[in-house]
């Protein structure tokens, strides 16, 4: 079959595992007609059989199976019985005898279904036994076997699974282009099968291995695309990446053979090794790096390990750190051990690698000895541009050293020797540096007067500002002010510009051009901000911009001058002033953060006293109480004990942050105590009145509402006029509420609205008191001032947050006063609103009183629409039976009875509630209205009777007498007289108190029976 180079077995072992899964079709009982016309043996031993297979007992099932075949071969149920038997079989691995008794079923009489499940047990089955006996004869005939099922159930269940094996067994069978032609048409035409990667991954191998390479390229790209994940996913990479390989598509090849390494294999070294320098040419050392090291651990437990392999990856890996930022000593080190690998191929290299990262790493004694080891042993034989890039190092190396006249001659020496490199400029200027260092300045300025020529980018600019500070310290500053304006024409984005303006400074001074000294100064600031001093300058603009309101500047500003000096005295200010400016621009975790920096670096500044003031106000703020607790708590303890000084004002904000925090953590008698410490401590607190307040709902939550409203009470009492007063009423409304005190309740409300006044921010609270004083009304049954409090809501918050109730329970006072007019058009406002309703019950409720409320009115088309609305917009409702009864009885009124008959019949069979006897009793009605007698009665009895009778719940009782009135009428219908005397008289002994115990008497009396005694 077809292989990748590193390949295991495709498709076949993939169909094996799938072709066990067997047991999808375990036997359920049959449809109800074939077990009516069964006998009950025969049902007895279908139920025993089928009872051992969903067990999984597979051969005392196929025995059960065939007992049933053989006592009872006509039954209907013997050719489902057959099918299952020879899943038993398979189960079993008894094939030769499941085949047979597929082909029984499938040459039977039984349903489609079942033959088309044996049809395709047969072909797969056939499929399996080929794998396990594999000649090409074999799959031929599975694979007819699985066509044939095809070809019959082309929308089966299993079609797609069909057409896969299909094509897997045209291929063993070696009828390659068949193969390929099914896979192709299960692509077209089965996109939306599970099987589709399985059948990508054929179609692109089987292209591959019949010429098709462009057809394979396409195939496995559309399988990595849409199945990244796959378990052939590996796989389909390495054949992708032999296909871009052999293509020339080096590019293409390079992200696909590092997905290829997962593979694994004795190739996989050299595959690292190649695409190890495929990342590294791309510039992805981080890749490189990646795949080098997972390569070379690998190798490791390889014993025959590739050592040519090996040694490039060693290579490879440090090449690849040493181009990854940070990451040059790990890189010196790898090349160190490389150099010092006598057998190396690379030790070369890796010598004047290992100079080199010496040298950046700060070590230029280590440097020196490896750049002289190299000369040493390869300077003779190694390349000449090697050979100088090494003795640079050794300059290097001597210059770092604080040998500047040997650095200087080694340079000068090695730009003699070669005079042409392109490094040339780039070594005259480092023996310029290394004279600098010996403050031989003259020599410095004649040597970068013919470097700087052949520099160009850093380096030039490098020479400018070194060959500036020679001409400065040979006192000719208008010389270096003018190399220096060059210098910031031709590299303003030099990374060593502050150096150049900070030395501009001092050469415009020198050369008495103070203005522009002064311009440079204030450029040194505002583009550098770590400039030397700058410190206090930017925290002054921190200051001055925050001021401005303008707290995202100033928090660069202060963050700038925490950054150049942070032990500076303003330091912990600039902190501090950071937290409030993320305060105001509501990034509390920002300014926690800030704070939290300035509270442990400066302990002992009276900044972090304000700062831990405002940390634990923003903690509290932010729902971080226990964090907000430890810091008010902190404050307090350092108070007391005079380790913290703390004014009047913040000891009293503190008290209360340790009040709201414990309040936040659900604390709420140890949140009372500390408000009443805090108003015992402080009486004359400037915030006594939110105090007051926070107490109240401490003590309220505390579950002390005697308490609470007392100090609610006081609030108004003490402060009638604080902007806590409205709420410390409605919280007295509430608790009034609560105990049951309508008329208590009523009058906290309207005090509230009376404290709210009309300032927009009291808006939702005002509405609210509104609502909750129309309810009050409600529950005192006073409909008229519940209807006019809610009007009173309405026309003051008409787009409010509780309107679209207010519409409700307005519709619902109306409709109490007997106003179905005014009440629809209150329920249709709130039906129109129905999202904004608070509740979903509040909306359920509205949609079916609006639907009664056009029922009063007898507008039965307006009801049902109402009806049908709701019942589309909520049909999980709980109400959702009420809503079916209100459309019922909308279409029974409007003569529509077959449609009110159905829904009257859902409802009754919802369950055994109120409105299901009333829906069962309304089903008894249409078919009385319908003349169907007969049925009607029975819809009544199941009313009257299929409730529990007399020990229905009382709720119950109405419909039950109804149902038994009704019913009687229906026997005198049917001139069964008798019967209807019984009802007549269980309805007077049973209801009493039911409005047709009068009409039931005076039937009696007409049908000449004897009346109960009332």
């Amino acid at each position: 079959m077809i292989r990748s180079f590193r390949s295991s077995t495709r498709v076949t072992a993939i169909v094996s595992a799938v072709s066990l899964g067997l047991g999808l079709f375990g036997p359920r009982m049959v449809a109800r007609g074939d077990e009516n016309a069964s006998s009950d043996a025969a049902k007895t031993a279908y139920a025993s059989a089928a009872a051992l297979q969903n067990r999984e007992a597979w051969d005392l099932a196929a025995e059960e199976w065939q007992a049933l075949l053989a006592k009872h071969p006509q039954d209907p149920l013997a050719a489902k019985g057959r099918y299952y038997l020879a899943i038993c079989q398979i189960k079993s691995d008894l094939w030769p005898e499941a085949s047979k008794t597929l082909r029984n079923v499938i040459g039977s009489k039984a349903d489609a279904a079942t033959i088309a499940l044996a049809r395709w047990e047969l072909g797969r089955g056939m499929f399996q036994a080929a794998q396990a006996k594999p000649s090409p004869e074999a799959y031929a005939a599975a694979a007819q076997a699985v066509k044939e099922f095809l070809d019959a159930n082309t929308q089966a269940t299993q079609a797609a699974e069909a057409a896969h094996l299909l094509g897997e067994a045209l291929w063993q069978a070696g009828r390659r282009d068949e193969a390929v032609a099914t896979w192709k048409a299960f692509v077209r035409d089965r996109a939306e099968s599970p099987r589709l990667p399985d059948v990508l991954y054929a179609l692109g191998i089987g292209q591959a291995e019949t010429g098709d390479r462009d057809g394979a390229a396409a195939t496995l790209a559309r399988f990595a695309t849409d199945f990244p994940k796959h378990t052939l996913a590996g796989d389909v990479v390495l054949w992708r990446a032999d296909l871009a390989v052999q293509g020339g598509k080096p590019d293409e090849a390079r992200p696909l053979l590092a997905q290829a390494l997962a593979s694994g294999g004795p190739a996989a070294l050299r595959v690292a090794h190649k695409l190890a320098l495929v990342e590294l040419d791309a510039k992805r050392p981080a890749q490189a790096l990646d795949v080098a090291t997972k390569a070379l651990d690998a190798a490791k437990s390889q014993p025959d390990a590739d050592a040519k392999a090996v040694a490039a990856l060693r290579l490879d890996r440090a090449d690849a750190l040493w181009e990854l930022p940070g990451r040059r000593r790990e890189a010196t080190a790898a090349y160190a051990a490389i150099a010092d690998d006598p057998g190396s191929s690379h030790a070369a290299t890796a010598i004047s690698m290992t100079a080199l990262g010496l040298l950046q790493d700060g070590k230029p004694a280590e440097a020196l000895g490896r750049a002289d080891a190299f000369l040493a042993k390869h300077g003779a034989t190694a390349a000449a541009d090697t050979v100088a890039d090494v003795k640079a190092i050794r300059a290097e190396a001597l210059l770092m050293l604080g040998k500047h006249a040997d650095a200087a001659q080694a340079y000068h020496d090695l730009v003699a020797a070669n005079p042409k490199p392109p490094q040339r400029a780039a070594w005259l200027l480092r023996e310029a540096a290394a004279l600098a260092a010996d403050r031989k300045w003259a020599e410095v300025h004649t040597l970068l007067a013919a470097a700087t020529p052949g520099l160009t980018g850093d380096q030039q600019a490098e020479a400018l500002l070194l060959d500036a500070t020679a001409l400065v310290e040979l006192k000719q500053p208008k010389p270096a002010t003018a190399a220096l304006a060059a210098l910031g024409k031709s590299h303003a984005a030099w990374s060593r510009r502050d150096e150049a303006l900070l030395l501009e400074v001092r050469a415009l001074r020198e050369a008495g051009d103070t203005s522009a000294a002064l311009a440079a100064a204030e450029r040194l600031v505002k583009e550098f901000p770590q400039a030397k001093g700058a410190d206090v300058a930017w925290y002054r603009l921190g200051q001055l911009r925050q001021e401005a309101g303008r707290p995202d500047e100033a928090i660069t500003a202060f963050a700038k001058s925490w950054e150049i000096n942070p032990k500076g005295n303003r330091s912990p200010w600039a902190l501090l002033a950071t937290g409030w400016c993320h305060e105001a621009k509501g990034r509390m975790p920002e300014a926690i953060k800030a704070w939290t920096e300035c509270i442990a670096a400066y302990p002992d500044s009276s900044a972090a006293t304000a700062a831990l003031l405002a940390r634990a106000d923003v903690r509290q703020r932010s729902g971080d109480f226990s964090a907000g607790l430890a810091d008010a708590e902190q404050l307090l303890k350092a108070a007391a004990d005079k380790s913290m000084k703390l004014d009047e004002a913040a000891a009293g904000e503190a008290r209360l942050l340790q009040g709201l925090c414990l309040a936040g953590e659900k604390k709420y008698a140890q949140a009372a105590a500390a408000y009443q410490k805090l108003l015992q401590e402080r009486p004359s607190f400037a915030a006594a009145d939110r105090v007051l307040f926070e107490l109240g709902v401490a003590q309220s939550l505390a579950a002390k509402p005697a308490d609470a409203t007392a100090t609610f009470a006081d609030l108004v009492k003490r402060f009638p006029t604080s902007g806590y007063a409205a709420d410390a009423w409605m919280e007295i409304g509430e608790a009034r509420w609560a105990a049951g005190e309508w008329t208590a309740a009523a009058q906290a409300y309207e005090a509230t609205l009376a404290a709210a006044g009309t300032a927009p921010e009291r808006a939702l609270l005002v509405e609210q008191a509104r609502h909750k004083l129309g309810w009050t009304f409600v529950m005192k049954k006073d409909h008229a001032r519940a209807a006019e409090a809610f009007a009173a809501q309405l026309a003051a918050a008409p787009k409010g947050t509780l309107a679209a109730d207010a519409q409700a329970m307005l519709g619902e006072s109306l409709l109490a006063l007997d106003k179905p007019a005014d009440a629809a058009k209150a329920f249709a406002a709130a039906v129109a609103s129905a999202d904004k309703l608070s509740s979903a019950d509040m909306r359920a409720a509205a949609f079916i009183r609006a639907a009664e409320a056009a029922a009063r009115e007898r507008k039965w088309d307006e009801s049902l629409t109402i009806a049908k609305r709701f019942l589309e917009a909520e049909p999980a409702s709980p109400r959702v039976a009420e809503g079916r009864y209100a459309a019922a009885w909308a279409k029974q009124n409007l003569g529509r009875l077959d449609e009110a008959l159905a829904d009257y019949r859902a409802i009754a069979d919802s369950g055994r509630t109120e409105l299901a006897a009333r829906g069962r009793l309304m089903e008894g009605e249409v078919l009385f209205e319908q003349g169907n007698h007969k049925e009607a009665v029975k819809s009544f009895f199941k009313v009257a009777y299929g409730f529990g009778e007399q020990q229905a719940p009382p709720a119950f009782h109405p419909w039950q007498a109804q149902a038994t009135f009704e019913a009687a009428r229906c026997f005198e219908v049917l001139g069964k007289p008798e019967q209807s005397r019984t009802l007549y008289t269980e309805l007077v002994e049973r209801y009493p108190q039911s409005e047709h115990v009068a009409a039931s008497r005076k039937r009696l009396d007409v049908l000449g029976a004897v009346s109960p005694t009332p």
